[in-house]
């Protein structure tokens, strides 16, 4: 069975002496880090509880991004309980990487105009649907001089 900690990576320092936060991958008694995107100061990290400490800005949004990352990476290592045991921690890295381990990214405005634009035809609603087209259309022409469909 593979475990995930949270962890803070004092071995590298960032320019403005923070430190990396890694998702832990254990796994026949060897581990791998996974990046999480975000990185602390050394002073405001919990060691004991793998947090970060109340007194730092947005802790309560880290810890919860981190929480977030740890349980979908850990949803993914049940669904393939049964075949982790054959597996090496590489394997089973590429595995919880493949499966796109949820990272609370924002999708680009196009991306989000185009997503409506779908909804709205599996809704019926064409009229709605060709009008926010319409619209990225004429915001795409604006931004780069040509329509990106």
């Amino acid at each position: 069975m593979a475990n995930l900690n949270i962890v803070l990576d004092t071995r590298r320092a960032k320019n403005n002496n923070s430190f990396p936060v890694y998702l832990r991958l254990t796994h026949q008694r060897q581990s791998r880090n996974i990046a999480t995107g975000t990185s602390i100061p050394e002073d405001q990290w919990n060691y004991r509880k793998n947090c970060v400490k109340s007194t730092y800005a947005n802790a309560a949004r880290l810890n919860l991004i981190h929480d977030n990352l740890r349980n979908s990476a850990q949803a993914i290592l049940l669904e393939h309980q049964g075949e982790l045991e054959g597996m090496s921690i590489e394997d089973v890295k590429e595995l919880v990487l493949s499966k796109k381990v949820k990272r609370n990214v924002m999708p680009s405005l196009f991306e989000f105009g185009y997503q409506l634009v779908e909804r709205y035809k599996t809704a019926n609603k064409i009229g709605s649907a060709a009008a926010y087209k319409c619209c990225l259309q004429i915001v795409s022409i604006m931004l780069w001089g040509r329509i990106f469909l």
